[in-house]
Protein backbone atom coordinates (compact mmCIF):
# COMPACT_ATOMS: atom_id res chain seq x y z
CA UNK A 1 0.00 0.00 0.00
CA UNK A 2 1.52 3.41 -1.17
CA UNK A 3 0.78 6.23 1.53
CA UNK A 4 0.52 9.83 0.24
CA UNK A 5 1.27 12.74 2.42
CA UNK A 6 -1.39 15.32 2.27
CA UNK A 7 -0.34 18.80 2.29
CA UNK A 8 -1.95 21.14 3.91
CA UNK A 9 -2.33 24.17 1.10
CA UNK A 10 -1.73 27.39 2.66
CA UNK A 11 -2.30 31.41 1.68
CA UNK A 12 0.32 33.29 3.65
CA UNK A 13 1.07 37.18 3.48
CA UNK A 14 4.10 38.27 5.19
CA UNK A 15 4.25 42.30 6.52
CA UNK A 16 7.37 43.53 6.09
CA UNK A 17 8.47 40.81 3.80
CA UNK A 18 10.67 42.66 1.56
CA UNK A 19 13.28 43.16 5.61
CA UNK A 20 15.65 41.35 6.51
CA UNK A 21 13.95 38.24 8.24
CA UNK A 22 11.15 38.55 6.03
CA UNK A 23 12.83 37.98 2.59
CA UNK A 24 14.30 34.99 3.90
CA UNK A 25 10.96 33.68 4.70
CA UNK A 26 9.17 34.70 1.65
CA UNK A 27 11.64 32.48 -0.47
CA UNK A 28 11.34 29.55 1.98
CA UNK A 29 7.68 29.54 1.54
CA UNK A 30 7.60 30.32 -2.12
CA UNK A 31 9.81 27.06 -2.57
CA UNK A 32 7.66 25.33 -0.10
CA UNK A 33 5.26 22.86 -1.98
CA UNK A 34 2.57 23.04 0.84
CA UNK A 35 2.47 27.41 0.15
CA UNK A 36 0.22 27.75 -2.53
CA UNK A 37 0.37 31.95 -2.61
CA UNK A 38 2.48 34.40 -1.04
CA UNK A 39 1.68 38.33 -0.40
CA UNK A 40 4.58 40.17 0.65
CA UNK A 41 3.19 43.62 2.05
CA UNK A 42 5.72 46.14 2.64
CA UNK A 43 6.26 49.87 2.27
CA UNK A 44 9.93 49.42 0.98
CA UNK A 45 11.19 52.17 3.28
CA UNK A 46 14.01 49.98 4.28
CA UNK A 47 13.49 46.52 2.56
CA UNK A 48 15.02 45.08 -0.25
CA UNK A 49 13.55 46.01 -3.50
CA UNK A 50 16.25 44.25 -5.79
CA UNK A 51 15.62 40.55 -3.73
CA UNK A 52 11.85 40.83 -3.65
CA UNK A 53 11.90 41.70 -7.60
CA UNK A 54 14.20 38.49 -8.30
CA UNK A 55 11.93 36.16 -6.36
CA UNK A 56 8.73 37.94 -8.17
CA UNK A 57 10.38 36.90 -11.46
CA UNK A 58 11.62 33.53 -10.33
CA UNK A 59 7.87 32.86 -8.41
CA UNK A 60 5.56 35.12 -10.81
CA UNK A 61 2.72 32.65 -10.21
CA UNK A 62 2.65 32.20 -6.54
CA UNK A 63 3.63 35.66 -5.21
CA UNK A 64 1.95 39.07 -5.24
CA UNK A 65 3.70 42.43 -4.18
CA UNK A 66 1.54 45.19 -2.27
CA UNK A 67 2.83 48.47 -1.93
CA UNK A 68 1.91 50.24 1.01
CA UNK A 69 1.97 50.94 4.97
CA UNK A 70 0.57 48.83 7.52
CA UNK A 71 -1.09 51.96 8.79
CA UNK A 72 -3.32 52.19 5.58
CA UNK A 73 -6.18 50.32 6.71
CA UNK A 74 -8.08 50.12 3.55
CA UNK A 75 -4.97 48.72 1.51
CA UNK A 76 -4.46 46.38 4.47
CA UNK A 77 -7.72 44.88 5.02
CA UNK A 78 -8.29 44.32 1.41
CA UNK A 79 -5.07 42.48 1.13
CA UNK A 80 -5.82 40.52 4.15
CA UNK A 81 -8.80 38.87 2.34
CA UNK A 82 -6.73 36.97 -0.17
CA UNK A 83 -4.95 35.01 2.75
CA UNK A 84 -5.52 32.77 5.76
CA UNK A 85 -2.23 33.72 7.29
CA UNK A 86 -0.72 36.45 8.27
CA UNK A 87 3.02 36.76 9.44
CA UNK A 88 3.62 40.23 11.13
CA UNK A 89 7.34 40.82 10.93
CA UNK A 90 7.05 45.09 10.15
CA UNK A 91 8.60 46.82 12.62
CA UNK A 92 10.93 49.83 12.97
CA UNK A 93 13.88 48.54 14.41
CA UNK A 94 17.30 50.46 14.88
CA UNK A 95 19.29 48.63 18.39
CA UNK A 96 17.85 46.84 21.05
CA UNK A 97 18.63 50.19 23.70
CA UNK A 98 18.11 52.89 20.97
CA UNK A 99 15.84 56.01 21.51
CA UNK A 100 16.65 58.59 18.80
CA UNK A 101 13.48 57.87 17.16
CA UNK A 102 10.74 57.69 20.09
CA UNK A 103 7.80 58.91 17.63
CA UNK A 104 8.58 56.29 15.13
CA UNK A 105 8.40 53.13 17.40
CA UNK A 106 5.49 54.74 18.51
CA UNK A 107 3.59 54.67 15.44
CA UNK A 108 4.76 51.93 13.45
CA UNK A 109 5.59 49.16 16.12
CA UNK A 110 2.13 50.34 17.92
CA UNK A 111 -0.34 51.74 16.19
CA UNK A 112 1.17 49.73 13.01
CA UNK A 113 0.24 46.74 15.50
CA UNK A 114 -3.34 47.91 16.22
CA UNK A 115 -3.92 48.67 12.85
CA UNK A 116 -2.93 45.19 11.96
CA UNK A 117 -5.23 43.81 14.74
CA UNK A 118 -8.42 45.86 13.36
CA UNK A 119 -7.47 44.46 9.97
CA UNK A 120 -7.49 41.06 10.95
CA UNK A 121 -10.57 41.42 12.67
CA UNK A 122 -12.56 42.98 9.67
CA UNK A 123 -11.26 40.20 7.35
CA UNK A 124 -13.11 37.00 7.12
CA UNK A 125 -10.35 34.58 5.94
CA UNK A 126 -7.61 34.99 8.45
CA UNK A 127 -7.15 32.24 11.09
CA UNK A 128 -3.79 32.45 11.98
CA UNK A 129 -1.35 35.62 13.29
CA UNK A 130 2.05 35.36 14.12
CA UNK A 131 4.03 38.19 15.56
CA UNK A 132 8.13 39.04 15.76
CA UNK A 133 8.75 40.94 19.25
CA UNK A 134 11.79 41.44 21.02
CA UNK A 135 13.77 40.58 24.14
CA UNK A 136 13.93 44.58 24.09
CA UNK A 137 10.43 44.04 26.28
CA UNK A 138 12.44 42.59 29.59
CA UNK A 139 14.32 45.67 29.55
CA UNK A 140 17.79 45.36 30.84
CA UNK A 141 19.65 43.92 34.24
CA UNK A 142 22.36 41.48 35.39
CA UNK A 143 19.76 38.53 35.86
CA UNK A 144 18.28 35.67 33.75
CA UNK A 145 14.94 37.08 32.14
CA UNK A 146 12.60 34.24 30.84
CA UNK A 147 8.91 34.51 28.91
CA UNK A 148 7.09 34.92 32.41
CA UNK A 149 9.49 37.80 33.35
CA UNK A 150 7.67 41.03 33.07
CA UNK A 151 7.55 43.83 30.73
CA UNK A 152 9.67 46.30 31.94
CA UNK A 153 11.11 48.08 29.22
CA UNK A 154 12.75 51.60 29.84
CA UNK A 155 13.32 52.61 26.17
CA UNK A 156 11.21 53.85 23.76
CA UNK A 157 11.79 50.62 20.82
CA UNK A 158 11.20 48.09 24.01
CA UNK A 159 8.27 49.84 25.42
CA UNK A 160 6.93 50.44 21.87
CA UNK A 161 6.85 45.80 21.23
CA UNK A 162 5.35 45.94 24.54
CA UNK A 163 2.26 47.75 23.37
CA UNK A 164 2.20 46.32 20.58
CA UNK A 165 1.99 42.89 22.40
CA UNK A 166 -1.05 44.05 24.43
CA UNK A 167 -2.98 45.03 21.10
CA UNK A 168 -2.59 41.39 20.33
CA UNK A 169 -4.64 40.50 23.10
CA UNK A 170 -7.52 41.86 21.30
CA UNK A 171 -7.71 38.60 18.75
CA UNK A 172 -7.72 36.11 22.03
CA UNK A 173 -10.87 33.97 21.24
CA UNK A 174 -11.24 34.84 17.72
CA UNK A 175 -7.89 34.51 15.63
CA UNK A 176 -5.19 32.15 16.80
CA UNK A 177 -1.96 34.21 17.28
CA UNK A 178 1.71 33.37 18.45
CA UNK A 179 4.37 35.96 19.83
CA UNK A 180 7.93 35.08 19.63
CA UNK A 181 10.60 37.21 20.84
CA UNK A 182 13.91 37.78 19.27
CA UNK A 183 17.25 38.11 20.33
CA UNK A 184 19.49 40.42 18.70
CA UNK A 185 19.21 38.39 15.00
CA UNK A 186 22.51 37.85 13.20
CA UNK A 187 23.28 36.53 9.92
CA UNK A 188 25.03 38.03 6.38
CA UNK A 189 21.81 37.77 4.25
CA UNK A 190 20.33 40.12 0.96
CA UNK A 191 18.68 42.27 3.56
CA UNK A 192 20.88 41.75 6.68
CA UNK A 193 20.63 44.74 9.11
CA UNK A 194 23.81 46.26 10.24
CA UNK A 195 22.61 47.85 13.30
CA UNK A 196 23.26 45.11 15.35
CA UNK A 197 26.52 43.69 17.17
CA UNK A 198 26.76 40.45 15.81
CA UNK A 199 26.41 41.77 12.40
CA UNK A 200 28.59 44.93 12.65
CA UNK A 201 31.45 42.85 14.32
CA UNK A 202 31.39 40.16 11.31
CA UNK A 203 31.44 42.58 8.98
CA UNK A 204 34.35 44.73 10.32
CA UNK A 205 35.76 41.27 10.55
CA UNK A 206 35.32 40.10 7.44
CA UNK A 207 36.21 43.65 4.90
CA UNK A 208 38.64 45.40 7.83
CA UNK A 209 40.25 43.12 10.04
CA UNK A 210 39.54 45.63 12.88
CA UNK A 211 37.39 46.02 15.84
CA UNK A 212 36.54 48.91 18.45
CA UNK A 213 35.12 47.46 22.10
CA UNK A 214 33.63 49.78 24.07
CA UNK A 215 33.21 49.33 27.83
CA UNK A 216 34.42 46.21 29.56
CA UNK A 217 33.34 44.11 26.62
CA UNK A 218 31.50 41.58 29.40
CA UNK A 219 28.60 43.25 28.26
CA UNK A 220 25.61 40.42 26.84
CA UNK A 221 23.30 40.01 24.33
CA UNK A 222 21.18 37.02 23.11
CA UNK A 223 21.41 36.07 19.86
CA UNK A 224 19.55 33.74 17.52
CA UNK A 225 20.74 33.17 13.99
CA UNK A 226 18.07 34.51 10.90
CA UNK A 227 17.65 30.79 9.74
CA UNK A 228 16.46 29.87 13.00
CA UNK A 229 13.83 32.32 13.24
CA UNK A 230 12.28 31.63 9.67
CA UNK A 231 12.25 27.81 11.03
CA UNK A 232 10.16 28.68 13.95
CA UNK A 233 7.50 31.02 11.73
CA UNK A 234 7.47 28.00 9.42
CA UNK A 235 6.99 25.60 12.31
CA UNK A 236 4.13 27.83 13.49
CA UNK A 237 2.34 28.35 9.86
CA UNK A 238 2.06 24.28 9.10
CA UNK A 239 1.76 22.71 12.45
CA UNK A 240 1.12 25.76 14.95
CA UNK A 241 2.47 26.16 18.50
CA UNK A 242 1.03 25.13 21.80
CA UNK A 243 2.52 28.31 24.01
CA UNK A 244 1.48 31.79 23.08
CA UNK A 245 4.93 33.49 23.52
CA UNK A 246 7.78 32.36 23.18
CA UNK A 247 11.33 33.68 23.51
CA UNK A 248 14.15 32.69 20.21
CA UNK A 249 17.46 33.16 21.68
CA UNK A 250 19.96 30.81 21.07
CA UNK A 251 22.19 31.54 22.97
CA UNK A 252 23.53 34.54 25.72
CA UNK A 253 27.01 36.20 23.83
CA UNK A 254 29.32 38.85 25.48
CA UNK A 255 31.62 40.82 23.40
CA UNK A 256 34.56 39.16 24.34
CA UNK A 257 33.49 36.22 23.56
CA UNK A 258 32.33 36.70 20.27
CA UNK A 259 35.61 38.67 19.56
CA UNK A 260 37.10 35.56 20.63
CA UNK A 261 35.55 33.43 18.30
CA UNK A 262 36.05 35.96 15.46
CA UNK A 263 40.17 35.57 16.51
CA UNK A 264 40.05 32.04 16.22
CA UNK A 265 38.91 32.26 12.65
CA UNK A 266 40.92 35.68 11.55
CA UNK A 267 43.82 35.45 13.37
CA UNK A 268 44.89 38.40 11.73
CA UNK A 269 42.25 40.56 13.63
CA UNK A 270 42.59 43.69 15.26
CA UNK A 271 40.84 45.68 17.80
CA UNK A 272 40.84 48.73 20.30
CA UNK A 273 39.25 49.03 23.70
CA UNK A 274 37.43 52.30 23.85
CA UNK A 275 36.23 53.85 26.99
CA UNK A 276 36.68 50.94 29.29
CA UNK A 277 35.42 52.25 32.73
CA UNK A 278 31.77 53.40 30.54
CA UNK A 279 28.77 51.44 32.29
CA UNK A 280 27.37 49.48 29.37
CA UNK A 281 23.57 48.00 29.64
CA UNK A 282 23.49 44.08 29.37
CA UNK A 283 20.78 41.57 28.69
CA UNK A 284 20.48 37.84 29.45
CA UNK A 285 16.98 35.83 28.24
CA UNK A 286 16.55 32.51 28.81
CA UNK A 287 15.59 30.62 25.40
CA UNK A 288 13.00 28.06 24.15
CA UNK A 289 14.83 25.27 25.12
CA UNK A 290 14.53 23.48 21.46
CA UNK A 291 16.68 26.36 20.17
CA UNK A 292 19.41 27.01 23.06
CA UNK A 293 23.08 26.30 21.83
CA UNK A 294 24.23 24.37 25.03
CA UNK A 295 28.12 25.22 23.90
CA UNK A 296 30.03 28.10 22.82
CA UNK A 297 31.45 25.93 20.17
CA UNK A 298 28.39 25.33 18.69
CA UNK A 299 27.79 29.55 17.96
CA UNK A 300 31.54 29.59 16.48
CA UNK A 301 30.65 26.78 13.76
CA UNK A 302 27.32 29.18 12.82
CA UNK A 303 29.52 32.29 12.78
CA UNK A 304 32.09 29.83 10.52
CA UNK A 305 29.45 29.03 8.36
CA UNK A 306 28.78 33.01 7.98
CA UNK A 307 32.54 33.60 7.01
CA UNK A 308 32.53 30.71 4.35
CA UNK A 309 29.79 32.01 2.19
CA UNK A 310 30.75 35.63 2.61
CA UNK A 311 34.09 36.21 3.24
Amino acid sequence: MVCIRRFKIVRVLVLGGAGYVGSCLVEKLLESKECSYVGVYDNFSTGSKHKISELRAKFSKKLVVFSADILDSYNLTKAMNQFETVIHLASCTRTTFNDDVPHLYEQINHWGTSSIVDSVLESSSIKKLFFLSSVAVYGTGNKMFDSRSPTESHNNYGRSKVKAEKQLERLSGKVDFHIARSGTIFGLRPSAKFNSFVNTVLFDSICNLKLNIFGSGEQKRPVVHVDLIVEHIIGFIFSGETEKCVNLVQYNLSINELVGLLMELFPELEYSRVSQDMECRTLSVLGDPRYVLRDIELVKRLLEQEVNVYS
